[in-house]
């Protein structure tokens, strides 16, 4: 049994698939606007399962408890869910103060133009994912195809660039996307928001970042990533069914996916096995 946790895809795609359908469905029950916790807490099982040290104030630890800040914020943006135009903005100022937290070390030991443009990349990638988020949030299946797309894409970019502790946390994402959109399609009263739409942007932009920072992931991958949200915004005609809303979403952002991937094999090669 131990081995079978200790299985990076069990650790990284069962286990936070089982947890976040779990939570997703309890939670559709009982809280449906609180539903989106279900990809928080599909990535912790992960974090648990690989047994990383949160001890240790390092890039992936920041990382996560920046995704659950996430989270949290996303549950306070969804309690005073009134249109507010000036959020974007907002979180794209959040994700670039995270961003800049967790590559700091690495912007200490660069000078001139080296040092202003990893901030500059960082902050108007991480940024732009965070503030992002607004575009899907009001959606419940629009939320959960863009955290499944944004999750899958970073996590097998991520891998290709080389890191796979960081790949096994865009899985994490990925999988649990996945769970609450199954529940989504069967539960029609689970709601979306900033809950999941936040995170879900938040740890793609962070993780896609940092295997650039910290692997070799190519850094014109991450352009493709973040079109996941607009292409997520595609109209769709009323009176759709459920089934048919998820299927048009999922085939919109699937160019992009395909897009990073095949970029990042060509410029970081195959996986390392």
């Amino acid at each position: 049994m131990q081995n079978w946790f200790d299985d990076p895809f069990v650790q990284s795609a069962v286990l936070p698939f089982l947890v976040a359908l779990v939570v997703a469905v309890v939670l559709g029950r009982v809280a449906p606007r609180w539903g989106g916790l279900a990809l928080v807490c599909g990535v912790l099982v992960t974090v648990q399962a690989m047994n990383l040290d949160m001890a240790r104030l390092d890039s992936t630890t920041k990382i996560v408890l920046l995704g659950v800040a996430a989270a949290v914020l996303g549950l306070v943006r969804d309690r005073f869910a009134d249109e507010r135009g000036w959020l974007p903005a907002v979180f794209f100022l959040v994700g670039a103060v995270a961003i800049t937290w967790v590559i700091w070390p690495v912007l200490l030991r660069r000078e001139g133009a080296p040092f202003w443009y990893l901030l500059a990349g960082a902050v108007a990638y991480v940024g732009w994912m965070w503030a992002a988020s607004e575009f899907v949030r009001d959606d419940v299946h629009r939320c959960a195809v863009t955290t499944v797309a944004v999750g899958t894409a970073t996590a097998l970019c991520v891998v290709l660039g080389a890191s796979a502790k960081l790949g096994q946390l865009g899985g994490a994402a990925a999988a649990a996307g996945g769970a609450y959109l199954a529940v989504a399609l069967v539960n029609p009263s689970l709601a979306g928001g900033s809950v999941i739409a936040l995170p879900a942007t938040a740890l793609g932009g962070l993780l896609g970042y940092a295997a650039l920072v910290y692997a070799r992931l190519p850094w014109y991958c991450l352009p493709a990533i973040a079109l996941v949200p607009v292409l997520a915004r595609v109209p769709l005609p009323s009176g759709m069914s459920r089934w048919w809303r998820a299927c048009i979403l999922l085939a919109t952002v699937s160019p992009a996916v395909i897009v990073a991937v095949v970029l990042a094999w060509r410029g970081a090669g195959p996986p390392p096995l």
